[in-house]
């Protein structure tokens, strides 16, 4: 009776193990494919209809606090009745807004690897299904969560895999995957209950751990903006919220070149000088 119940018994570990490590690959899937595909696509689409009027937004607010920050260094030597040099203020501008020019910079990079990004083959439906499954397979044969004993040429395999999926190499996949077709699945061969027991908990530890990356992945940028980058209407609004932000820095920024401009014919020789 003891040994019914004790095959019982190690019929349910394995069950519940297996349940355990199907769950865990799909919710890895998951991860994935939210980190490398669905926030990559959505991180480009933004910054190609979003990122480049910040761009620009980010390139006029630079411009209206250099003549800002010109107009307050040309009005602080004339209020001291100092002369004014106007090269001087030149080079005290380049330094104190640098940080806003490198960041112009990446800026600008962000927008130039969209652009690469967005020109690159995308996999039609038929190519996605079958680029998911097929590293479904590998994460089930090769993913170090699900396979603790890998080799290290295995890890390796599966660490190419990873880059593969990434760039949505589909061809890639296809190798790997023929690679790992004939190869047993790494299984563990636990005996006793206390092995089981504490395989169930790595797993469910996995599993938990998967699952907060997926939530902050979904709590942070860009997936925060998927709503609104495929509601159009919503994309509309913050487009033109932008656009109106830009008109109201070229205002300011006219207002300021104007003051500065009366300030250089009325005010002050901008000739250069010397100490």
């Amino acid at each position: 009776m003891s040994e019914i119940m004790l095959a019982k018994q190690k019929e349910n570990f394995e069950r519940d193990i297996d349940s355990l490590r199907r769950e865990l690959q799909e919710i890895i899937l998951e991860h994935d494919f939210l980190l490398h595909h669905v926030c990559k696509n959505l991180r480009t689409k933004y910054i190609l209809q979003i990122g480049t009027l910040e761009y620009k937004l980010h390139e006029i607010y630079i411009e209206v606090e250099t003549a800002k920050r010109k107009l307050e260094l040309i009005q602080m030597r004339v209020n001291r009745q100092e002369p004014v040099c106007i090269i001087e203020i030149e080079h005290i501008l380049e330094k104190e807004l640098d940080l806003y020019r490198k960041e112009l910079r990446k800026r600008l990079n962000q927008v130039k690897q969209a652009l690469i990004d967005d020109a690159k083959a995308k996999l039609n439906s038929e190519e996605e299904r079958e680029f998911k499954e097929l590293y479904r397979e590998i994460i089930k044969t090769l993913h170090p969560d699900l396979n603790p004993t890998l080799e290290q040429d295995q890890l390796e395999l599966f660490y190419l895999a990873v880059s593969a999926y990434k760039s949505g190499d589909l061809s890639q996949i296809k190798i790997i995957y023929q690679l790992i077709r004939n190869n047993e699945s790494q299984s563990l061969e636990l005996e006793s209950k206390d092995l089981k027991q504490k395989e169930i908990k790595r797993i469910i530890d996995l599993i938990d751990t998967v699952k907060e990356k997926i939530k902050t992945i979904k709590t942070n940028f860009p997936y925060t903006l998927k709503e609104m980058l495929e509601n159009e209407k919503m994309l509309e609004d913050r487009k033109n919220e932008i656009e109106g932000l830009i008109n109201s820095y070229r205002q300011i920024l006219e207002d300021y070149s104007q003051r500065i401009e009366w300030m250089n014919v009325n005010k002050i020789d901008t000739k250069k000088f010397s100490n």
